[in-house]
């Protein structure tokens, strides 16, 4: 069990939504125990004048509250708003611990749902910025926000009205009203209620004949998810950030730019020779398309092994597939269980991203990984085949 650290009043509606449906969620699953959960209120009012006026003192404001719950406990932290994502990535860079994003909750459920045009509401600030459109893209999905003089309306309601508690049926009438005519000018298939104030106002599954996205509700399930499911990799941190998940010697934790050279190291030792400037740039990649790299490392901070992990939605499967696609425990530091424990995070990280099936292919003359596989657990299943894409050289740039 993870505890979480919300990030909340911003605004104060949406953080007591947010509260009453993790407890609610959480019971329908366990009703014998309660979530740990610790919140830290900010002052909305402030936190949207700095998205409007200074980005940077955003992040430091936001930045402030993370050190605070991480040192209050929390093993992955969740922002209970869609505006300050703007910084997400900013934030992510620097947390002490993970960060939990609602937008990349959101486009993996739009893409689970087969989605490929969505309507955008929110606040100005989240309908003109380019993290949802950019985040959506990864996962082939649209997104087209309302005009101008729409985008002033929305926003004059959200921050006058919404924000501050007021739930007007003539409001919800009107949003109605736009969504219908957005429908018939930009043949959308789904709306993104992208606000969480927004599903207090809109809390049907449809409006005006397509379905919604509650934010909401589908980020407080992958709350409750990593709470419950994600242990063994969401509650591990930098190694300079503690504490540890430390097991006979060995604790696990997140890979990050500075480990190039442990990865590269290991990676030959798989057979897959990397130079230490690529993997910074491969790494990112990785976590990028929703992906984890974990390092298996000694009570030294030693490197004794790597694991690379990977999620796909393939027609062929009735749920996502997770699949190793690195996994090599130094020579040596073998016999030592190393690889055993990096198999069951991985069993772990599947179930808390919803997989219903993790996989892993090895080439025909590893032996041992044949024998070591099905001991975990992970028996044959068929054979892999594959050939190389040869990408076409860059052309040269024409001179005059």
């Amino acid at each position: 069990m993870v505890r979480v650290g919300i990030v909340g009043g911003l605004g104060p509606e949406s953080t007591i939504d947010y509260y009453r449906r993790i407890l609610e969620r959480w019971k329908g699953e366990d009703p014998s125990t309660m979530p740990p959960i610790v919140i830290d209120s900010l002052d909305v009012t402030r936190a949207l004048t700095l998205v409007a006026t200074d980005r940077a003192a955003l992040v430091d404001y936001l930045r402030e509250s993370l050190r605070r719950l991480a040192g209050a406990g929390a093993g992955f932290i969740a922002m209970t708003a869609n505006t300050p994502h703007i910084v997400f990535d900013e934030l992510a860079a620097k947390s002490p611990v993970p960060l939990l994003s609602i937008v990349e909750t959101c486009a993996e459920e739009a893409r689970r749902r087969g989605m490929h045009r969505l309507l955008l509401l929110g606040t100005r600030f989240t309908m003109e910025a380019s993290f949802y459109p950019t985040v959506f893209a990864r996962h082939r999905v649209d997104v087209v926000v309302p005009a101008e003089p729409d985008r002033d309306w929305i926003h004059a309601r959200y921050v006058g009205e919404l924000l501050v508690g007021s739930f007007r049926e003539e409001t919800r009438r009107e949003f109605t009203a736009l969504v219908a005519r957005m429908c018939g000018e930009h043949e959308i298939d789904g709306v993104i209620l992208g606000g969480t104030e927004l599903p207090l106002l809109l809390d049907a599954p449809e409006i005006a004949g397509v379905p919604v996205l509650d934010t909401t509700a589908l980020h407080v399930a992958a709350i409750v998810r990593r709470m419950r499911g994600g242990a063994a990799i969401d509650q591990m941190r930098d190694e300079d950030t503690g504490p540890r998940r430390v097991d006979g010697g060995v604790y696990l934790r997140r890979a990050t730019a500075a480990d190039a050279a442990a990865i590269a190291s290991l990676l030959a030792e798989l057979g897959h020779p990397a130079e230490s400037v690529e993997i910074p740039a491969r790494l990112a990649a990785v976590l990028r398309e929703g992906g984890a790299v974990i390092l298996a490392c000694g009570s030294s901070g030693e490197a004794l092994g790597l694991m690379s992990l990977a999620r796909h939605v393939v027609l062929h499967s009735p749920g996502p597939v997770a699949y190793i696609t690195a996994l090599v425990t130094a020579s040596a530091a073998r016999r030592r269980g190393v690889g055993q424990r990096l198999v069951a995070a991985a069993k772990e990280w599947a179930g808390a991203n919803d997989c219903v099936r993790l996989s892993v292919t090895s080439a025909e003359h590893r032996a041992d990984a044949h024998a070591f596989y099905p001991a975990c657990g992970m028996p044959y299943s068929g054979r892999r085949f594959a050939a190389p894409i040869v990408q076409p050289p860059p052309m040269a740039n024409p001179t005059n």
